[in-house]
């Protein structure tokens, strides 16, 4: 009888997964172990050398929500209160 309690540990089968050990034995259940942090795996996303930001299409993504927004200040706030009161 083991005295190992049920949890996840390094599988016997593969050095670099986890297996489920319910008590008494293994089960088939299997987890990629995960990797550690490495700040070598993280780089900064840059646009293409030499790619023109100045365009049109990127001044429309950017100020597309801010029209959104201006929206809300066209629309008659006591108008539609009063509507929305009204029985």
């Amino acid at each position: 009888m083991s005295t190992t309690p049920a949890g996840w540990y390094q599988d016997p089968d593969n050095a670099q997964g986890l297996r489920w050990w319910d008590g008494s034995r293994w089960t088939t259940d299997t987890s990629v172990r995960p990797q550690p942090y490495s700040a070598g795996a993280l780089h900064e996303e840059r646009a293409p050398e030499g790619a023109d930001w100045r365009t049109p299409w990127i001044w429309l993504v950017l100020l597309l929500p801010l029209l959104a927004i201006l929206g809300f200040f066209l629309i008659d706030w006591r108008e539609f209160l009063r509507a929305s009161l009204e029985p």
